[in-house]
Protein backbone atom coordinates (compact mmCIF):
# COMPACT_ATOMS: atom_id res chain seq x y z
CA UNK A 1 0.00 0.00 0.00
CA UNK A 2 2.82 2.40 0.87
CA UNK A 3 4.55 1.58 -2.41
CA UNK A 4 1.36 2.46 -4.31
CA UNK A 5 1.14 5.81 -2.46
CA UNK A 6 4.75 6.58 -3.31
CA UNK A 7 4.10 5.73 -6.95
CA UNK A 8 1.05 8.05 -7.10
CA UNK A 9 2.97 10.89 -5.44
CA UNK A 10 5.85 10.44 -7.89
CA UNK A 11 3.46 10.55 -10.87
CA UNK A 12 1.75 13.70 -9.54
CA UNK A 13 5.11 15.35 -8.97
CA UNK A 14 6.20 14.55 -12.52
CA UNK A 15 2.92 15.93 -13.89
CA UNK A 16 3.20 19.15 -11.86
CA UNK A 17 6.84 19.68 -12.86
CA UNK A 18 5.88 19.18 -16.51
CA UNK A 19 3.09 21.72 -16.18
CA UNK A 20 5.46 24.21 -14.55
CA UNK A 21 7.66 24.23 -17.63
CA UNK A 22 4.86 25.94 -19.64
CA UNK A 23 5.24 29.57 -20.73
CA UNK A 24 3.33 32.13 -18.66
CA UNK A 25 2.20 35.23 -20.60
CA UNK A 26 1.49 38.55 -18.89
CA UNK A 27 -0.07 41.70 -20.31
CA UNK A 28 -1.96 44.74 -19.12
CA UNK A 29 -5.21 45.64 -20.85
CA UNK A 30 -6.55 49.13 -21.64
CA UNK A 31 -8.28 49.32 -18.21
CA UNK A 32 -4.97 48.70 -16.41
CA UNK A 33 -5.81 45.14 -15.34
CA UNK A 34 -2.82 42.80 -15.36
CA UNK A 35 -3.55 39.37 -16.89
CA UNK A 36 -1.68 36.05 -16.50
CA UNK A 37 -2.24 33.09 -18.79
CA UNK A 38 -0.50 30.06 -20.29
CA UNK A 39 -1.65 31.24 -23.74
CA UNK A 40 -1.11 34.66 -25.30
CA UNK A 41 -4.12 36.97 -25.70
CA UNK A 42 -6.19 36.67 -28.91
CA UNK A 43 -5.33 40.18 -30.04
CA UNK A 44 -1.68 40.12 -28.91
CA UNK A 45 -0.74 42.92 -31.29
CA UNK A 46 -2.78 45.40 -29.18
CA UNK A 47 -0.86 44.58 -25.97
CA UNK A 48 2.68 44.42 -24.81
CA UNK A 49 2.98 40.70 -23.95
CA UNK A 50 5.78 39.34 -21.77
CA UNK A 51 6.69 35.76 -20.98
CA UNK A 52 7.27 35.13 -17.28
CA UNK A 53 8.88 31.72 -17.45
CA UNK A 54 11.64 30.25 -19.46
CA UNK A 55 11.77 26.83 -20.96
CA UNK A 56 14.83 24.87 -20.07
CA UNK A 57 16.75 22.44 -22.15
CA UNK A 58 16.57 18.83 -20.97
CA UNK A 59 19.61 17.89 -18.91
CA UNK A 60 20.00 14.13 -18.93
CA UNK A 61 22.71 14.09 -16.25
CA UNK A 62 20.64 16.20 -13.82
CA UNK A 63 17.59 14.06 -14.55
CA UNK A 64 19.62 10.89 -13.86
CA UNK A 65 20.81 12.33 -10.53
CA UNK A 66 17.25 13.23 -9.54
CA UNK A 67 16.04 9.76 -10.52
CA UNK A 68 18.79 8.09 -8.48
CA UNK A 69 18.01 10.32 -5.49
CA UNK A 70 14.31 9.52 -5.81
CA UNK A 71 15.03 5.79 -6.06
CA UNK A 72 17.29 5.96 -3.01
CA UNK A 73 14.57 7.79 -1.07
CA UNK A 74 11.96 5.22 -2.14
CA UNK A 75 14.32 2.39 -1.13
CA UNK A 76 14.86 4.03 2.28
CA UNK A 77 11.10 4.37 2.76
CA UNK A 78 10.57 0.71 1.85
CA UNK A 79 13.32 -0.40 4.26
CA UNK A 80 11.79 1.73 7.01
CA UNK A 81 8.38 0.17 6.32
CA UNK A 82 9.94 -3.30 6.49
CA UNK A 83 11.62 -2.47 9.81
CA UNK A 84 8.33 -1.17 11.22
CA UNK A 85 6.59 -4.35 10.05
CA UNK A 86 9.27 -6.51 11.72
CA UNK A 87 8.91 -4.53 14.96
CA UNK A 88 5.13 -4.98 14.90
CA UNK A 89 5.51 -8.73 14.28
CA UNK A 90 8.00 -8.98 17.17
CA UNK A 91 5.66 -7.05 19.48
CA UNK A 92 2.78 -9.34 18.48
CA UNK A 93 4.92 -12.40 19.20
CA UNK A 94 5.94 -11.04 22.62
CA UNK A 95 2.31 -10.26 23.50
CA UNK A 96 1.30 -13.79 22.50
CA UNK A 97 4.09 -15.27 24.64
CA UNK A 98 3.08 -13.08 27.58
CA UNK A 99 -0.56 -14.10 27.19
CA UNK A 100 0.48 -17.78 27.10
CA UNK A 101 2.61 -17.32 30.21
CA UNK A 102 -0.22 -15.60 32.14
CA UNK A 103 -3.07 -17.89 31.14
CA UNK A 104 -4.55 -20.11 33.84
CA UNK A 105 -3.51 -23.76 33.68
CA UNK A 106 -5.80 -26.23 31.95
CA UNK A 107 -7.40 -29.12 33.83
CA UNK A 108 -4.88 -31.52 32.26
CA UNK A 109 -1.98 -29.35 33.42
CA UNK A 110 -3.40 -29.17 36.95
CA UNK A 111 -3.82 -32.95 37.04
CA UNK A 112 -0.27 -33.55 35.75
CA UNK A 113 1.24 -31.12 38.30
CA UNK A 114 -0.75 -32.63 41.18
CA UNK A 115 0.18 -36.15 40.10
CA UNK A 116 3.87 -35.22 40.09
CA UNK A 117 3.55 -33.72 43.60
CA UNK A 118 1.83 -36.83 44.97
CA UNK A 119 4.36 -39.21 43.40
CA UNK A 120 7.21 -37.10 44.80
CA UNK A 121 5.59 -37.09 48.27
CA UNK A 122 5.06 -40.89 48.19
CA UNK A 123 8.66 -41.42 47.10
CA UNK A 124 9.93 -39.14 49.88
CA UNK A 125 7.84 -40.91 52.54
CA UNK A 126 8.89 -44.38 51.36
CA UNK A 127 12.52 -43.35 51.68
CA UNK A 128 12.21 -42.29 55.32
CA UNK A 129 13.06 -44.67 58.21
CA UNK A 130 10.37 -45.86 60.63
CA UNK A 131 11.71 -43.54 63.32
CA UNK A 132 10.65 -40.56 61.20
CA UNK A 133 6.99 -41.66 61.65
CA UNK A 134 7.24 -43.13 65.13
CA UNK A 135 6.58 -46.72 64.00
CA UNK A 136 6.01 -48.92 60.93
CA UNK A 137 2.21 -48.64 61.07
CA UNK A 138 2.30 -44.84 60.91
CA UNK A 139 4.64 -44.96 57.91
CA UNK A 140 2.22 -47.35 56.18
CA UNK A 141 -0.73 -45.01 56.93
CA UNK A 142 1.05 -41.97 55.52
CA UNK A 143 2.11 -43.73 52.33
CA UNK A 144 -1.33 -45.29 51.82
CA UNK A 145 -3.06 -41.97 52.36
CA UNK A 146 -1.11 -40.36 49.53
CA UNK A 147 -1.52 -43.42 47.31
CA UNK A 148 -5.28 -43.17 47.88
CA UNK A 149 -5.18 -39.50 46.90
CA UNK A 150 -3.23 -40.40 43.74
CA UNK A 151 -5.81 -43.09 42.89
CA UNK A 152 -8.68 -40.61 43.40
CA UNK A 153 -6.88 -38.08 41.20
CA UNK A 154 -6.55 -40.63 38.40
CA UNK A 155 -10.16 -41.89 38.71
CA UNK A 156 -12.07 -38.67 39.38
CA UNK A 157 -10.07 -35.42 39.14
CA UNK A 158 -13.12 -33.23 39.77
CA UNK A 159 -13.83 -34.96 43.08
CA UNK A 160 -10.12 -34.81 44.00
CA UNK A 161 -9.98 -31.03 43.48
CA UNK A 162 -13.37 -30.41 45.14
CA UNK A 163 -12.35 -32.24 48.34
CA UNK A 164 -9.17 -30.81 49.85
CA UNK A 165 -6.70 -33.06 51.63
CA UNK A 166 -7.63 -33.02 55.31
CA UNK A 167 -5.02 -35.54 56.44
CA UNK A 168 -3.00 -34.43 59.44
CA UNK A 169 -0.59 -36.97 60.76
CA UNK A 170 -2.21 -40.05 62.25
CA UNK A 171 -5.60 -38.37 62.49
CA UNK A 172 -8.00 -37.59 59.70
CA UNK A 173 -10.19 -34.56 60.40
CA UNK A 174 -13.90 -35.37 59.91
CA UNK A 175 -15.90 -33.47 57.28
Amino acid sequence: MKFFNILVISALTFFCVSALNAEIYTWTDEKGVKHYSDTPPENAENYEVHTESKTYKYDEEADQKRTEADQKQIQNLLEEADENDKKQQQEKKLKAQEAEKNRPPTQEEKIAAEKDKLIEKISFLEGQPFEYFGNELNKHRYVEHYRGRLKLLRQNPNKYFSKPDIWQGNVQIPD
